[in-house]
């Protein structure tokens, strides 16, 4: 954005500024707006400068989400494994139950015939 220091210093002069103030307020605020402004040329260097670090950041971002995905299924295939293991586990005690229990069955099956048709 450039500043007109000529119109700037016109329109405090038309308000009743003397002509050397006018000049100088307007020369001390170009130099004050120019300072402070960031040129077109500043402004694509810092988009690129931000589009750089996005990228870069993009890049780890998904190099991590990557790591995570193979530690957690890492930790699921753990977890399967452990899980079968004790479902086998369970498995066995159920057919030791079981069988207990159809040895009390036929136990007790026994000793009901034994009392209705043998006493």
């Amino acid at each position: 954005m450039a500043f007109d220091t000529l119109k700037y210093s016109e329109s405090l002069k038309e308000a009743g500024v003397d002509e050397k103030q006018a000049a100088a307020h307007a020369h001390a605020l170009r130099n004050a707006i120019e300072d402070d402004l960031a040129s077109k040329s500043d402004l694509k260097q810092e988009v690129g400068l931000l589009r750089s670090d996005m990228e870069k950041m993009g890049t780890e971002l998904r190099s991590d989400m990557e790591k995570m995905g193979t530690e957690l299924r890492s930790d699921m295939e753990k977890m399967e494994t452990r899980l079968m293991g004790e479902i086998g586990k369970l498995d066995a005690v159920m057919k030791i139950i079981l069988g207990l229990c159809a040895a009390i069955a036929v136990g007790m099956f026994s000793m009901v015939i034994k009392v209705l048709f043998f006493s």
